[in-house]
């Protein structure tokens, strides 16, 4: 949990640099100008936009600065890292490597199947896991990137960061502190953390549990999304009640939604392996 004065050290960057970078909806709650002032979204475009080949000339700075970030900065960091990414997922784990970031991704395929209101395959969803230089936790995180915003939101959306508890043990837990929050660690030990995600309008955000390893050498772990809209043009609202499972595939707890009255649901699944 480490603090910082960032803006000196990124202004050799920042003065140097037009930050163009995509922005993003995670923006809602503040205008967009803020957000894309903030100094780890800066950083971010920064990174994005500097080479594989150009690290040797930006690198140590970078690094520097990225080692800076407290640990929410670092989380919105690598979801704009991530989400505006537009090289191959090879070339972004060697660059975040190079800057002294671990990190696993998958590479995205189309998928999805048509329902009302927002599809399945209108929710980009995606595992990944980081951990930077001299940390003693690791990250496994989860986002959803909406290509379009929701109008018939019906009650708050759960989501979930699910781990094998038998690899490795809850640190802490963070969401975007916009569209979604952390709502229930009261099942971690049980290898779940859940979060509640405000669905109304452009929902794009992220979601965080920090892990510490045990002696396993690898960790499965994923995130679950449920989803659900109106059937007509209500307002249901509050939040989904939620049963947990055990039984997930993960190897540890997984959880569903009791299902409301004239709301409709679909969810989403990614999960991804970081090996120690």
């Amino acid at each position: 949990m480490k603090k910082k004065n960032l803006l000196f050290a990124l202004s050799p960057f920042i003065l140097g640099l037009s930050i163009m970078g995509s922005s993003t909806t995670e923006a809602s709650s503040i205008s967009e100008k803020e957000y894309e002032q903030k100094t780890e979204v800066q950083l971010s475009n920064i990174f994005n936009e500097t080479s594989l080949s150009s690290l040797d000339l930006k690198g140590t700075n970078l690094t520097k600065s990225i080692a800076q970030l407290s640990d929410e900065e670092f989380d919105r960091f690598m979801y704009n890292v991530v989400k505006n990414n537009n090289e191959s997922t090879d070339t972004l784990t060697k660059k975040l490597d190079e800057v002294g970031v671990e990190f696993a991704i998958k590479p995205k395929g189309n998928e999805g199947i048509s329902i009302n209101a927002v599809k399945s395959n209108d929710v980009t969803l995606t595992a990944y896991s980081s951990k930077r230089s001299g940390d003693s936790y690791y990250r496994i995180s989860g986002m959803w990137d909406a290509s379009i915003g929701e109008v018939y939101s019906a009650t708050e959306d759960p989501v979930s960061i699910e781990w094998d508890p038998s690899a490795a043990t809850y640190y802490g837990s963070a969401g975007d502190n916009n569209v979604s929050s952390v709502s229930d660690v009261g099942q971690k030990g049980q290898g779940i953390v859940m979060f509640t995600v405000v669905d109304d309008g452009q929902f794009d955000g992220y979601a965080t549990v920090y892990v510490t390893k045990k002696s396993s050498s690898q960790l499965f772990y994923g995130i679950k999304y449920i989803h659900s809209y109106s059937t007509f043009n209500a307002d249901v609202g509050g939040e989904a009640g939620i049963n947990f499972e055990r039984g997930g595939i993960t190897g540890g707890f997984t959880f569903n939604i009791q299902q409301k009255t004239n709301v409709v649901t679909w969810q989403k699944w990614d999960d991804n392996t970081l090996y120690y």
